[in-house]
C-alpha cells in the first residue's frame, strides 16, 4: 500500500506539471507539426550484442534493453551508469561523488566483476581491480548512439566476464553525423561541463573528433570532487565498396578526490588517473549476412597515488598507484549456408598485464594470456521456429580450460508475439588480484600489516541460467514490450575470507576464495509505447529473491539487491521546438556493501523523480538548444553505501550545432 501511494503522488504531480505544459502549448496550436515518424518511429530495432549477427528483439536468444539516442537526451543523465537505471533489474549506486556502481540483479561489491561493459566492441573491464571505473573512460554521454543491455549470462558472444549480462555500449558514427557542435552544462554542486564535436568528411574519409571538460564537488560531506579532461576521435575509411578500416582512440586524465573512511590515518588526497585507449578494425563485407572482421585494440590504465601514512610506530610512505595494460586480438566470419541458417564464427588472444606495489607487492608487470574460439548458430526450423545455439570455450593462464554454451528456442505464436526458452551457461575468470594478491604495508624494522594475501587456488565462478520470455508488437508496432521469468544458480562466487593471525600481521588478513553458492530467480517486464504522436513511455518492473549462505565476511549476497524496482520514461513532444520528459525510478530497502559501523543495516526504499524541458530554435542555419533538468525533484533525500545522501539537484545545458 505504501508503494502504491508514493506511485500514485509522484504520477499526480507528474500529471499536472504535463498538464501545464499542454496549456502552454495551446496557445501555438497552429504551429505546424513534424510528421509522427520524426518523434518517435514504429521501426522494430535491430540488435548486434546478443549474438554478433543482426537481429530483431524477437529472434534473439536473451533478454534486451535497447535505450536510444531519444531516451538518453530525454532522461537528463549526465553520468553513463545513470542510464542502467532505465534498464528492469538494474541497480545504480554512489560510493562516492565521483565512483558510481551498477550491477544487474545484485551488487555484490564495488567493483561489479560479474558483468561486461563494452564500447563498439571493445571490452573496458579492467584488468587491475577488476569491472569498469566509470569516470575513467574516454567517451561522454554525447558519444553514445546507444545502448544495448543484453539482461541474463552472454559469455557465449562475449567472453567470461559476461557472468549476469552486458552492456554494449555503441557510439555515433562518424558518417551518420553531419554536424558539430558546442554544448555547455552549468548546475548545482558545481558541476561545470563542456563539450566540442567536429564532424567532417574528404570523398571515402569521415571522422570525428570530440573533446570534453567536467567537474562538480561530488557528494556533501565527503572529499569526492572530480575533474576530468578527455579527448576521443572515430575515423571511417571506405576502401572499395565491401572493404573499410576503421581507427578509434581516446584519452582520459582526472583527478578524483579520495577519502578513507574506515581508516583515520590515511588523508584526504587526489587520485591522479591517465586512462587511453586505440582500436583499429578491418571489415570486408561480401553482402548483409556474409564478411570478415579483424580488430586489435590496446587499452591501458594508470592511477597515480601516494601518501604518507603517520603512526605511533613510526611513518610509512604508501605508493598505492596501479597499471593495467590489455592487448587483444579477434578475428570472426560471419556467413550463411544453404539460405537456412546464418553462423558467426571466430577466435580471439588477449594479454593482460597488471602491476602494483600495493597490491602485489611489486613493480614488475604479472600477465596473463588469454585465448578464446566461439561460434554461433541461427536456424529457423520453419516459418515459426528459430533455433540460437552457440558455445564459447577459453583457455587461460590462471584457471585453464572453459566452456559457456547457450541453448534458445524462439516460438512465434504469431505474427506479433513470441515466446522464448534458453538455458545458457557461464563463467567469471578471477582477475590477477584475486588470483594472486599480496597487498601489504611494510614498514622496515617496524612492522607490517598483510591485508590479502594468496592462500588457497581461486577457480572460476559459474552459472547455468534458465530463462523464459514473451516478446510482443502490438499496436502496429507502436507498443513492443516483453516479460520475462529468469531462473539462476551461480556457484563458487569468489568473497573475502578473513584469517587471524596471519604470520606476524597485525590484525586480520584476508584471501580470496570461492565461498558462495547463490540462487536468484526473478521477473521483469519492460515495455515501449507510442502512446500519441507527440508521446511516448519506457519503463520497467523488476521482482527479485536471492538465496544465499552467506559464506564470506563481506559477501551478504541474500539483500544485495532491492525484491522490487521500477523505471518510467515519459517523453513528450510538447510542439516542435519543445520537449518535455520525466522519470521516476524506484527501488524497495537492501543493504549497503560497504558500511561503517555508524551506517544504517538497510537502504530504505528510494524514489527519484527526475524533470527535463528543452526549447530549441533555428538561428543564421544554426540549432541552438537549452535545456533546464531538476533531478530528484521532490528533494526525497536517500542514502546510498557509506551513508552518502543525495539531494536534489539541478542543471541548465545550452546547445549549439552548426
Amino acid at each position: 500500500m505504501q508503494l502504491r501511494s508514493i506511485f500514485k503522488q509522484k504520477i499526480n504531480h507528474l500529471a499536472l506539471f504535463v498538464a501545464l505544459l499542454e496549456n502552454m502549448s495551446m496557445a501555438r496550436a497552429a504551429e505546424p507539426m513534424a510528421p509522427e515518424a520524426e518523434y518517435f518511429p514504429n521501426d522494430i530495432p535491430i540488435v548486434l550484442s546478443a549474438t554478433r549477427l543482426k537481429q530483431t528483439p524477437d529472434n534473439a536468444p536473451a533478454a534486451i534493453t535497447i535505450i536510444d539516442r531519444q531516451m538518453i537526451d530525454a532522461s537528463g543523465f549526465t553520468e553513463i551508469p545513470d542510464m542502467l537505471r532505465l534498464v528492469p533489474g538494474f541497480i545504480v549506486d554512489y560510493d562516492s561523488g565521483n565512483i558510481q556502481v551498477a550491477g544487474y540483479h545484485f551488487l555484490p561489491d564495488v567493483y561489479v566483476r560479474q558483468q561486461q561493459v563494452l564500447i563498439d566492441g571493445r571490452s573496458v573491464y579492467s584488468p587491475t581491480l577488476g569491472g569498469v571505473n566509470w569516470a575513467n573512460l574516454p567517451i561522454t554521454i554525447d558519444d553514445i548512439e546507444r545502448i544495448e543491455v543484453i539482461r541474463g549470462p552472454n559469455a557465449v558472444t562475449y567472453g567470461s566476464n559476461s557472468f549476469l549480462g552486458v552492456i554494449n555500449i555503441i557510439t555515433k558514427s562518424p558518417a551518420a553525423e553531419h554536424d558539430s557542435s558546442v554544448k555547455t552544462n552549468i548546475g548545482s554542486h558545481e558541476l561545470h561541463e563542456g563539450f566540442l564535436r567536429l564532424n567532417d568528411s574528404a570523398k571515402n574519409l569521415d571522422y570525428r573528433l570530440s573533446l570534453a571538460y567536467r567537474s562538480d564537488n561530488g557528494v556533501d560531506s565527503r572529499f569526492d570532487s572530480k575533474m576530468i579532461r578527455l579527448i576521443n576521435t572515430n575515423i571511417d575509411y571506405q576502401l572499395n565498396k565491401n572493404n573499410s578500416i576503421n581507427f578509434q582512440a581516446g584519452y582520459n586524465e582526472n583527478r578524483l578526490g579520495k577519502d578513507d573512511l574506515f581508516n583515520a590515518s590515511t588523508p584526504n588526497l587526489y587520485k591522479n588517473n591517465f586512462n587511453q585507449y586505440q582500436l583499429i578494425r578491418w571489415e570486408s563485407k561480401d553482402n548483409v549476412d556474409e564478411g570478415i572482421h579483424f580488430q586489435f585494440y590496446h587499452n591501458r590504465e594508470q592511477e597515480n597515488n601516494a601518501y604518507t601514512i603517520h603512526s605511533a610506530l613510526g611513518d610509512y610512505y604508501a605508493d598505492t598507484g596501479k597499471l593495467g595494460e590489455r592487448y587483444d586480438a579477434e578475428i570472426q566470419f560471419t556467413g550463411k549456408a544453404d539460405n537456412n541458417y546464418r553462423y558467426v564464427i571466430g577466435a580471439s588472444y588477449r594479454l593482460d598485464q597488471v602491476s602494483s606495489f600495493e597490491f602485489f607487492h611489486t613493480y614488475d608487470f604479472l600477465k596473463s594470456h588469454y585465448r578464446r574460439f566461439f561460434v554461433q548458430i541461427e536456424q529457423p526450423i520453419d516459418n515459426n521456429i528459430i533455433l540460437n545455439y552457440g558455445s564459447m570455450i577459453e583457455n587461460n593462464d590462471l584457471t585453464g580450460t572453459s566452456h559457456s554454451p547457450r541453448i534458445a528456442i524462439n516460438y512465434h505464436v504469431t505474427s506479433k508475439d513470441t515466446l522464448r526458452a534458453s538455458i545458457s551457461k557461464a563463467t567469471r575468470t578471477p582477475i590477477i588480484f584475486e588470483a594472486h594478491p599480496d597487498n601489504k604495508i611494510l614498514v622496515p624494522g617496524v612492522y607490517y600489516n598483510q591485508y590479502f594475501f594468496e592462500s588457497v587456488p581461486v577457480m572460476n565462478e559459474h552459472i547455468t541460467a534458465y530463462d523464459l520470455g514473451l516478446i510482443s508488437n502490438k499496436l502496429d508496432n507502436s507498443m513492443r514490450y516483453d516479460a520475462r521469468i529468469f531462473y539462476e544458480k551461480i556457484s563458487g562466487l569468489i568473497g573475502e575470507l578473513g584469517v587471524e593471525p596471519y604470520a606476524d600481521a597485525d590484525g586480520k588478513a584476508k584471501s580470496f576464495a570461492n565461498l558462495d553458492d547463490i540462487l536468484l530467480r526473478g521477473v521483469e517486464f519492460q515495455c515501449d509505447w507510442n502512446v500519441t504522436a507527440r508521446t511516448k513511455l519506457h519503463g520497467g518492473i523488476s521482482r527479485i529473491k536471492i538465496n544465499s549462505e552467506n559464506i564470506g565476511d563481506t559477501s551478504q549476497y541474500s539483500d544485495a539487491a532491492p525484491v522490487n524496482s521500477y523505471n518510467i520514461l515519459l517523453m513528450h513532444k510538447i510542439s516542435t521546438n519543445t520537449n518535455f520528459s520525466s522519470g521516476i525510478y524506484y527501488r524497495s530497502n537492501m543493504k549497503p556493501i560497504v558500511r561503517r559501523n555508524s551506517d544504517p543495516l538497510t537502504m530504505p526504499a528510494t524514489t527519484r523523480v527526475d524533470m527535463r524541458l528543452e526549447n530549441s530554435r533555428i538561428l543564421d542555419s544554426n540549432k541552438h538548444t537549452i535545456a533546464l533538468v531538476i533531478q530528484n525533484v521532490f528533494n526525497d533525500k536517500y542514502y546510498v553505501f557509506q551513508n552518502n545522501i543525495i539531494d536534489r539537484r539541478g542543471y541548465v545545458s545550452y546547445k549549439i550545432e552548426f
